[in-house]
């Protein structure tokens, strides 16, 4: 979904990660890497928009009653997501 051109970093503390995506890390011995590849850990869908729309984009999701986390910035660079250190 990411474009060329475009990197998305994201915060790993965001957004509260669930306790089974705790549970299934530790008692898998799943590492971090593979859980933010496989489990996206806990996060169903994300929502890209300009940042300008964001206030608009959270409250008209937060009215439909979906929790708003946001989880990091797109930027311009080679295409990859970075996971920012918390």
């Amino acid at each position: 979904v990411l474009p060329e051109g475009c990197v998305a970093r994201v915060a790993p503390d965001a957004w509260p990660r669930p306790a089974l995506f705790q549970w299934l890390m530790a008692v898998g011995g799943v590492p971090e890497d593979d859980a933010r590849r496989a489990l996206n850990l806990g996060v169903g869908m994300v929502v890209v928009c300009a940042p300008g729309e964001a206030p608009t984009v959270r409250a008209a999701l937060g009215a439909a009653g979906e929790t708003v986390w946001t989880l990091g910035d797109v930027v311009a660079g080679a295409r990859a997501v970075e996971w920012r250190s918390p």
